[in-house]
């Protein structure tokens, strides 16, 4: 993208009348990338590339552009894709010294958070968005992937685990923002982050045919919950609090002008009955989305929610006359298999590779053995299915701690290196001959290697 100097004011009023083209032209908004980079000022400081006030300020001169448009019937809006989960610093591109800026910022916080489905963060992450946030006028676009190396697609993040994709998704489309949903994470396609081109192979379309019909694909439970949140408007501005999280069981209501929305998720692969307490008592309970197997006394704060799928959801309706089916019912949950990963590379070969094996007595981690030769340099890389992993992906998850369990020596990790070429192998040259295990943990792409 070229860089254009803002400090010239002919460039300023350029760019001014290309945005007003376009708005003028019917688009609803902008989403700008990379907004801390606008201003350059070397004088300041060592970062005088990010940040600057004046970028701030120059955002804050294009709201004032966009807010000409309210109260004309087609009122814009402005997201910025602000790469950072420093939480001051995405506030004050939405909103500093008293002046607004971006309607929105991109939630880089959830998509780590949810990436990792830890509730926990998750839940102080948005008591800061309803405490901070949304009293400055800002609001939040949450996305759990998209085409910057920020996550793996959540396929390949959660190892195939569609019990962990489907939470994570009822996460972001029952939690606060407004969600992004990058094209094929609904329909489960894979993509690890680290290697852009990962991330943005064409949408299949056949497993796209293949799932519209199916009630239990992925596909029909974002549909559903799309369905759910467009028809609950607590879903989309209400309020939130923390009902839960404790044992296995992350719930929360959302609550707008007295609709109540109850959220309760098994946070476990184990289907359990799962009870919460609310902070008063609803006055009806009734099932909108997961099976309808709930008991619940007239007047009681207590509900059970009884049967649940291991990472199942379940959404309530807590207030009289929503009376209504609910949208899907629970999906059980399976235990996928351990996917099968290959050691590609000079130390095998380059079409078929290695298949590796799970370690014994470890769930999670694949071993392949390899006899290497002293001051040889090998190189390699990790694939599984059409996803190569290799230095852009491994090079800062080099973990000895995965070697815990074995009695052989870890090599330490300066004896591996990108190669150099533009597939970014990894490179290794033993020093010394004899067997060497390669384990990979897929859970969370970390890997070793161990010398026998």
């Amino acid at each position: 993208m070229p860089d254009l100097n803002y400090d010239t004011q002919s460039v300023r009023e350029a760019m001014a009348n290309i945005l007003l083209g376009w708005l003028n032209f019917g688009f609803d908004g902008i989403r700008v990338d990379a907004v801390k980079y606008l201003y350059e000022d070397w004088s300041t400081n060592g970062s005088g590339y990010v940040d600057q006030a004046k970028t701030i300020e120059h955002w804050q001169k294009v709201r004032e552009l966009i807010d000409q448009y309210n109260g004309a019937g087609s009122a814009k809006f402005m997201v910025a894709e602000n790469w950072t989960g420093d939480q001051s610093n995405l506030l004050e591109y939405m909103a500093k010294d008293g002046n607004a800026g971006f309607n929105m910022t991109l939630d880089f916080p959830f998509a780590y958070a949810a990436a990792a489905l830890n509730t926990a963060d998750l839940n102080n992450h948005w008591l800061w968005v309803q405490s901070s946030v949304v009293p400055a006028g800002g609001w939040m676009g949450t996305f759990t992937s998209n085409h910057d190396n920020v996550v793996s697609r959540p396929s390949t993040n959660f190892s195939g685990d569609a019990g962990k994709v489907r939470l994570q998704a009822a996460l972001q489309l029952t939690g606060l923002g407004t969600p992004f949903i990058y094209y094929g994470n609904e329909i489960g396609m894979t993509g690890a982050a680290g290697n852009e081109i990962n991330l943005r192979q064409p949408l299949s379309w056949n497993v796209v045919s293949s799932q519209k019909t199916d009630p239990a694909s992925l596909l029909s439970w974002h549909r559903a919950l799309i369905t759910l949140r467009s028809a609950r408007s607590s879903l989309r501005q209400g309020s939130y609090s923390l009902v839960a999280n404790t044992g296995g069981v992350f719930a929360y209501e959302r609550n707008l002008d007295g609709e109540r929305t109850l959220v309760v998720m098994n946070t476990g692969a184990e289907a359990g009955n799962l009870t919460v307490t609310l902070s008063s008592a609803p006055s009806a309970v009734h099932t909108l989305f997961g099976s309808d197997n709930v008991s619940w006394t007239s007047g009681s704060s207590t509900i059970t929610l009884n049967n649940v799928a291991g990472f199942g959801v379940r959404v309530l309706a807590l207030e009289a006359g929503t009376a209504g089916a609910n949208l899907i019912n629970d999906i059980p949950y399976q235990t996928p298999p351990a996917p099968a990963y290959y050691l590609m590379g000079t130390l095998s070969d380059w079409s078929s590779g290695a298949a590796m094996a799970p370690l014994s007595g470890v769930s999670d981690i694949l071993s392949v053995s390899r006899p290497l030769n002293a001051n040889t340099p090998y190189f390699f890389k990790f694939k599984t299915g059409s996803s190569w992993y290799g230095w852009n992906e491994l090079g800062s998850k080099y973990d000895t701690s995965l070697a815990a369990s074995l009695s052989g020596t870890a090599v330490y990790v300066n004896q591996f290196q990108d190669d150099g070429s533009a597939d970014h192998n990894i490179q290794f040259t033993p020093q010394s001959s004899g067997t060497y295990r390669y384990l990979y943990r897929y859970t969370d792409q970390r890997w070793c290697v161990v010398q026998d």
